[in-house]
């Protein structure tokens, strides 16, 4: 799907352009390498807030369900996997504005606008979908968003928004073939009017397709815009601040180790299904596990609680244990099962890490086997060099840094050339592509000497 992004004063970049394309089309798989603290959580975090930002005004509508339910009291939907915050350090952050999304991605010190620019291609036909933000006497706000994707035989825009200052109204133009009904066309400029800089455009059409038919969308809505609108609801992410999973309409969504269900033939199909594909996930992976199994209990007659357990070969004998109880790594797989699911199945999934906690050798056959046919598109950062061994040089990236801290995002083969017989593992580790530590040694004796001299007063 996204062929490009580019960034203007965003978190750690002053400017970024990271090319994502292969001869005019999206490249499937895209690893990006580079030292602690060079910006790769920043370009995954362009790629979430994106994701986000197309729910606030829902998310802020679904918190005020809440907290008229129970005031001072906050929770997280469990039928939306974006609900209106992320979690992250043991506390919750707000989504339900824009400005909560893009909470401290401004630059540090930076007084240029804030820029984030997405270019895509969606069924052969080259679209983008830009956002900027400025301050406005300190205060930050949204001054514009603009939206361009095939209108009629060419690219056109679709529509744009923008703002003068923080508190001035916000002028807007519509492509007369975005509304096809005159009561939709006055129900989106007044929402503008009322709601725009606290959501996008997006958020606010998220909302409307909630809350009205199928029918009805597809009858007064341009057919392009929805074509763009749905292929970016299939953006998944998997970040330390929280995780996106898509949904299957055949399998179990939300918590796939335990929980609820209504008790009825089309949700025990559900759970079926999902045991039946965790069991081809995981025991080619592993040679102790022997198989997975949800075990459950009726409520009432009318839910059903599930919880997945495993049987395990251990110490000569096979043990069934929940499956909660399993080491991180084998958990971070579970967590990861769906959002490869849905790139395989054609959806646009990004994550950060994706080796986090995970053997070298089971995160290098995941990715050798998904790559073989991967329908949609899989970006994700990574520290594991020996996955360089299964993917085309063209899809590795390093985040590279001059001696003044100015970074760019570059495929290999455009930063020195690669032939056929090279080890590009080791060329990476030798530092012929940038992009590794450069260390000296630390003194640890030194520190604690100088630590058990100082003086507390």
């Amino acid at each position: 799907m996204f062929t490009s992004i580019e960034f203007g004063n965003y978190q750690s970049f002053e400017r970024l352009f990271l090319d994502m394309q292969q001869k005019g089309q999206p490249k499937p798989l895209i690893a990006i390498y580079g030292e602690n603290g060079a910006g790769k959580s920043n370009i995954v975090s362009a790629f979430m807030n994106l994701a986000l930002s197309l729910r606030t005004y829902q998310n802020q509508l679904d918190l005020g369900q809440v907290d008229r339910q129970a005031p001072g009291i906050m929770t997280l939907r469990e039928d939306d996997q974006l609900a209106g915050s992320l979690r992250q350090n043991g506390d919750y952050q707000r989504t339900d504005t824009i400005l909560d999304v893009f909470e401290n991605c401004y630059m540090l010190a930076a007084t240029a606008p804030l820029r984030l620019s997405y270019q895509f291609v969606i069924d052969g036909h080259k679209g983008s979908y830009e956002l900027i933000f400025k301050k406005d006497h300190g205060a930050v706000y949204l001054a514009a968003e603009t939206l361009k994707y095939l209108i009629n035989t060419t690219t056109g825009i679709l529509f744009n928004i923008t703002k003068a200052t923080a508190v001035s109204a916000p002028v807007f133009k519509f492509s007369p073939r975005l509304f096809q009904n005159s009561n939709v066309t006055r129900t989106f400029k007044d929402s503008v009017q009322r709601l725009w800089g606290k959501h996008t455009l997006l958020a606010l059409f998220y909302t409307f397709s909630k809350e009205s038919n199928a029918t009805y969308i597809s009858d007064n809505i341009a057919k392009n815009f929805l074509t763009v609108f749905n292929e970016m609801l299939q953006l998944s992410f998997k970040t330390d601040q929280g995780i996106s999973q898509p949904t299957f309409q055949k399998l179990l969504s939300g918590n796939l180790y335990n929980g609820l269900l209504l008790h009825n033939a089309q949700e025990q199909a559900k759970l079926a299904n999902t045991e039946l594909a965790l069991n081809k996930y995981f025991i080619p992976l592993y040679s102790d596990i022997l198989s997975l199994k949800y075990r459950t209990e009726s409520i009432n007659n009318t839910q059903l609680r599930y919880v997945l357990y495993e049987s395990k070969r251990i110490e000569g004998k096979v043990i069934d244990i929940p499956f909660v109880l399993e080491s991180h790594g084998t958990k971070q797989l579970l967590a990861l099962f769906p959002l490869l699911l849905s790139a395989q199945a054609g959806g646009t999934v990004v994550i950060d890490e994706l080796d986090a906690g995970i053997h070298d050798l089971l995160i290098n056959r995941i990715v050798e086997n998904i790559s073989e046919d991967l329908q949609g598109q899989l970006i994700f950062t990574t520290h594991d060099t020996q996955l360089m061994r299964e993917i085309a040089p063209s899809s590795l990236y390093v985040i590279r840094s001059d001696a003044d801290g100015r970074k760019r995002v570059e495929p290999l083969p455009s930063i020195a050339k690669i032939k056929a017989n090279n080890n590009v593992q080791k060329l990476y580790l030798e530092g012929y592509f940038d992009g590794i530590p450069y260390t000296e040694d630390v003194d640890f004796d030194d520190i604690l000497n100088e630590i058990n001299e100082a003086r507390l007063f």
